[in-house]
């Protein structure tokens, strides 16, 4: 996916031996540090691509809403580590998670 799409990305799985574990839904706080967890599964974004969705590179999204929720702002993922297309979208691993990205 190129800069500039809008997209919804939700993150769908962990990755195992990850850096950084995936927080459950209880303890993990959207706006906040969250110390050094990952954000839990089912964990959604809607924005615009920030750059290219590269391997090795990190996903960078110009926020417009989280959870459902209008909160402007920026998500930026782990490395890109596999880039696979689906028929809903594209199936991205990073090195601590599994997203889906469907164009908007």
């Amino acid at each position: 996916m190129k800069a500039g799409t809008k997209v919804k990305i939700t993150k769908v799985g962990a990755v195992a031996g990850a850096k950084y574990r995936t927080a459950s839904k209880e303890e993990y706080d959207p706006g906040m540090d969250n110390g050094v967890v990952s954000p839990p599964v089912d964990y959604e974004v809607r924005g615009t691509l920030a750059g290219d969705v590269i391997l090795g590179q990190p996903i960078l999204i110009e926020r417009t809403h989280r959870n459902g929720l209008p909160v402007r702002g920026g998500m930026v993922t782990s490395r890109v580590t596999c880039i696979s297309f689906k028929d809903n979208g594209v199936f991205v691993t990073t090195g601590n998670s599994q997203y889906l990205l469907v164009e908007e």
